[in-house]
């Protein structure tokens, strides 16, 4: 017998997106520590990690607003936890 896997809750999938929002802050903060002096390389690397982290920031908004607006979400997410 096969059997769909389940499908993940939306809050499940608006917690990793938080998490990966951090994780890409923190991307940030080693580029900005790791070059003082401006390059073409320390530059773009820096552009690109701000667009990733506004990109994963609308991503996790947009997420929040979904699970918010599917009915009955945050109580499931809630009973999953117990």
């Amino acid at each position: 017998i096969h059997r769909k896997a389940k499908a993940p809750l939306l809050a499940d999938i608006e917690f990793d997106a938080i998490f990966l929002h951090g994780l890409l802050q923190g991307l940030e903060l080693l580029i900005d520590e790791s070059e003082s002096n401006s390059s073409p390389a320390s530059n773009a690397a820096h552009a690109l990690a701000q667009e990733v982290i506004a990109k994963s920031e609308r991503l996790a908004c947009d997420l929040s607003s979904l699970v918010d607006a599917t009915p009955n979400a945050r109580k499931a997410q809630l009973e999953a936890v117990k």
